[in-house]
């Protein structure tokens, strides 16, 4: 039988192949990857955990069950980990789940980035150059390649944006409880995903009053009060707790005004951002919102909506100015990256699609950086060495050093054989203290060395000891106050010798002492710890410090 190529939309099989290309390559990477979830990202497979326990043993009838199902964190909407926790019923309580739902985000991100692109500008190649873009940000890679929620967050945002315009097409009541369900997944994805999708909603809505098209409004109004349901399980049940968060130190000391709080975080997120678009795609992005006046009118006047959507939804960013209990912090407003992504897209089509050989071949060779980029920034050093001029290339159009270990374990992959020795330091603990239950203090607060990555590590092995810390994490840093009498409370103590340059080391502000008195109290702790205790065993890491567990004196 002969194969009719004639028949074959290559431009459209391309378009597929670009979609799952990103989430293959991710798919690699958790393969070869043996790093341990860090920080938060442990403390949310914790969570998933805890679901997991739950969800084995139910008890739908008992409102205990249920309180304590609705109550797992408070910080976040029990969704995503009640979902993770169901799948690890069935797949077991390794981070398999975390890695196969990393890989269904990208696929979804890649997904909805293509179909929005492509209602909005008509073309399957603007379409396939927003998802090379979206997958190669160094914000997105990042948080791809961890368990933190901030992926999830945009690939669900995306989702929903994709959803709405879908809805848009053809007003029904499938759809209608179709788009409820999953904006309410979406603004479960993180504390502030509903600032960016609100204003979407919003838009609709007043498109419809205008137009006096009150079926379509009152089908919007149910699909937003099915969102607000699945907002409402988390909100009720820790309304409290989620008042007492807020009322943390600000991140602007003293009493603030509105204005001054306004001023440090839209500074913050400013700062923040040529970082996480990297050298190489700054200047198209620069471009394409430079030239947003023009691009908006090439679209074609029935297409503009679904401009109107990603446009409201990026402004989300302005939600999350006023706020004062936290940092600004980038990844917070991860959606903002999707309109960037398309309109920057825009522009390397507009490259290639030139009429000028020249200008052709720059868009070519620019989108060939693109994806250097992206194998530089995921696969180096390890498992590719490639030669130091292609490094240096490397490093100045990603912001990411070409170094043997970075301060983030998620920048490429990490080899196999506990490289880091946390699973070593563990098997110490428990070969000496014959299985019994063990208090660990933590004193170092790193990604690899810290209370929730050693929690997780002993609970996937089946281990007793239990880590805790005597830091106070803020929002400025961690508070550090020095009692002697609470070493007693620890048989163990887990040291980092940091006596010598550590040339992987990062700054990472929230997570060092907040202040010079915390600094202080930090050292007389190690100093106490080192006179009141024994060292145990001592293990020299790859990066040149020391690992050092200290043991109680009987």
């Amino acid at each position: 039988m002969r194969f009719d190529c004639n028949r074959l939309d290559i431009v459209a099989v391309a378009g597929v192949g670009v979609i799952c290309l990103f989430p293959a390559m991710l798919g690699l990477w958790y393969f070869i990857d043996h790093s341990w979830p860090y920080w938060d990202g442990a403390s949310h497979v914790i969570d998933a955990i805890k679901y997991q326990e739950l969800l084995s043993h139910p008890s739908v009838f008992k409102i205990e069950w249920w309180r304590k199902f609705l109550t797992v964190n408070y910080c976040y909407s029990p969704v995503l980990h009640s979902l993770y926790g169901l799948f690890k019923v069935l797949l077991g309580s390794g981070l398999l789940v975390e890695k196969v739902f990393a890989v269904i985000y990208c696929l979804i991100l890649s997904a909805a980035s293509y179909l929005i692109s492509w209602r909005i500008f008509r073309s399957r190649l603007s379409s396939a150059l927003t998802v090379v873009v979206v997958n190669t940000l160094p914000i997105v890679m990042q948080y791809s390649h961890s368990t933190y929620l901030d992926f999830a967050f945009l690939s669900l945002c995306s989702l929903c944006l994709l959803t709405l315009s879908w809805w848009l097409e053809k007003v029904c009541w499938f759809r209608t409880i179709a788009l409820g369900i999953i904006l309410g997944i979406g603004v479960s994805s993180k504390q502030v995903a509903s600032y960016f999708l609100i204003l979407p909603c919003l838009y609709l809505a007043v498109l419809f009053l205008k137009n006096r098209d009150f079926r379509s409004f009152r089908h919007l109004s149910l699909a937003g009060l099915v969102a607000c349901l699945f907002l409402a399980v988390w909100i009720i049940p820790n309304y409290n707790a989620i008042i007492e968060f807020t009322r943390r130190p600000r991140v602007v000391s003293g009493n603030p005004n509105f204005l001054e709080i306004l001023h440090t975080n839209l500074c913050g997120y400013l700062l923040q951002l040529p970082e996480s678009v990297s050298p190489l795609l700054l200047l198209p992005a620069l471009v394409a919102l430079v030239s947003l006046p023009w691009t908006f009118h090439r679209i074609e006047k029935r297409n503009r909506d679904y401009f109107w959507l990603i446009l409201l939804s990026a402004s989300g960013l302005l939600f999350l100015l006023h706020i004062a209990y936290n940092n600004p912090e980038i990844r917070y407003a991860m959606p903002i990256f999707l309109f960037v992504s398309i309109l920057t897209g825009n522009v390397l089509r507009d490259l290639v699609d030139s009429k000028f050989i020249a200008v052709k071949a720059f868009g070519v060779s620019y989108i060939a950086l693109i994806l250097f980029q992206y194998l530089y920034y995921c696969f180096t050093p390890y498992p590719l060495t490639i030669p130091q001029s292609l490094a240096q290339i490397g490093a100045s159009i990603s912001a990411k050093p070409y170094r043997k270990f970075s301060y983030l374990p998620n920048k490429n992959p990490t080899p196999g054989d506990d490289l880091w020795r946390q699973v070593w330091m563990l098997e110490q603990i428990k070969q000496a203290d014959g299985g019994a239950i063990s208090y660990l203090l933590v004193v170092p607060n790193e990604p690899r060395y810290n209370v929730h990555t050693m929690n997780l590590i002993s609970l996937l092995r089946n281990q007793r000891t239990q880590a805790t810390t005597l830091r106070t994490w803020t929002a400025n840093g961690d508070e550090i106050e020095f009692d002697e009498s609470k070493l007693d409370y620890f048989r163990w103590y887990l040291l980092l010798d940091s006596s010598k340059p550590q040339t992987y080391r990062e700054f990472y502000p929230q997570e060092i002492p907040k202040d010079e008195a915390s600094f202080k109290a930090l050292e007389l702790q190690k100093s106490a710890i080192k006179r009141r205790a024994q060292l145990f065993a001592s293990e020299r890491l790859v990066d040149g410090t020391t690992l050092q567990l200290y043991r109680q004196k009987n």
